[in-house]
């Protein structure tokens, strides 16, 4: 399942499996679909920040770069110990949920921190604005007609949908992500399952938010 989208194994495996539960008649309970949620979500950050660290090294912007990979390879760690059992183990047709550990969430809330801050910085910065404003405008109606979705639609919807608009969207969205698993973390209820792969024949579709839009199966 991960092939249909090497950079989001995990979003693939679980629209496959959402698909499969259809199949099943089977609805999550809300426990499990957040933690779903936060799964995706975390994987979906880890990408959007690795994208921007390239993106500054090609740049020549060390300061942004540095800073940045700190940030991301934090949040790398973090999506290895931030559930009390391996996502792989839970994550199944009609399986359970699992409660994220209570030290990585106070990582996870420190990194929202630090993360939310080096956007604002990213944003104000006039040298990054100067390099970066202008180029490779995408419009709403370009990036709609070729099928553009995640960030690079956003950037084209709520920004200029230039390169700037492009990795701040990235940023705000890796923001808007962790701030997500948090919060889902604070509520969480454990659940138990029983996993199932078997299905009865028939069609069924599913779809989970990648990093560069949704992921279906059908």
């Amino acid at each position: 399942a991960g092939a249909l989208d090497p950079l989001a194994p995990l979003a693939c495996r679980l629209a496959y499996i959402r698909a499969l539960e259809r199949l099943q008649g089977h609805e999550p309970p809300p426990a499990v679909a957040d933690s779903r949620k936060s799964a995706v979500a975390l994987e979906r950050v880890k990408n959007y920040l690795w994208w921007a660290v390239r993106f500054f090294r090609i740049l020549g912007a060390s300061f942004f770069a540095h800073r940045l990979w700190e940030l991301a390879r934090a949040v790398s760690a973090l999506t290895d110990s931030v559930w009390e059992r391996p996502v792989l183990e839970w994550a199944a047709p009609q399986g359970g949920a699992a409660p994220i550990s209570q030290p990585a969430l106070e990582d996870a809330r420190r990194m929202d921190g630090a993360l939310w801050a080096f956007y604002q910085r990213v944003k104000g910065d006039r040298m990054l604005a100067l390099r970066t404003k202008g180029i490779g405008v995408l419009s709403e109606d370009q990036a709609l007609r070729s099928d553009v979705a995640g960030p690079v639609l956003q950037a084209s919807q709520q920004y200029e949908g230039d390169v700037h608009s492009r990795l701040l969207a990235r940023l705000e969205a890796a923001a808007h992500d962790l701030n997500q698993v948090i919060d889902i973390a604070n509520d969480f209820k454990e659940t138990s399952g029983e996993p199932r792969w078997g299905a009865p024949s028939g069609e069924a579709t599913a779809a989970v938010m990648g990093p560069r839009g949704r992921i279906g199966y059908g």
